[in-house]
């Protein structure tokens, strides 16, 4: 799937770029690049595509201990942290996946034709911190969104 650059994460430390943790999967054990949050466990991504996207599952690897995020909700199109208390369009809860051969799967009728997405880890197993090396989106991409303004 084709994303955009401009991936942008709150609640992270300031030398910490969301977008970094949206690699390639042949990039997907790296420990070189982490997300992890400044002084609580919530983190919040908000993702624009270059286009239209079908989302069917998706992959978190973090920490084999309690940094390891164990909830992600997803919300469309764009979430921010004084309305993340309110219903996901889809939450999932996450177990230790150090190696990421955990797929979860997306409902496909939430996220047939997606332009942005907000994913939200509101906390962890435990610790202080959370922190995520690797987040993987599995779909499909279904080309450029058009958007006609009627004057």
């Amino acid at each position: 799937m084709q994303h955009s650059c401009s991936h942008t994460c709150q609640h992270v430390d300031e030398t910490n770029v969301g977008k970094d943790v949206f690699r390639a999967w042949e990039e997907q054990l790296g420990r070189s690049k982490v997300v992890e949050s400044d002084d609580e466990q919530e983190l919040l991504f908000s993702i624009p595509f270059n286009g239209a996207v079908k989302i069917t599952g998706l992959c978190v690897i973090g920490e084999n201990g309690p940094s390891h995020p164990n909830t992600v909700k997803f919300n469309l199109p764009e979430l921010r942290f004084d309305n993340t208390r309110g219903k996901a369009h889809q939450e999932i809860s996450l177990t230790y996946d150090p190696s990421g051969t955990l797929a979860y799967q997306v409902n496909p009728s939430h996220f047939s034709r997606v332009t942005h997405l907000s994913l939200y880890f509101p906390s962890n197993f435990g610790d202080e911190t959370t922190r995520i090396y690797y987040i993987g989106l599995r779909g499909e991409y279904l080309g450029v969104s058009e958007c006609y303004i009627s004057i």
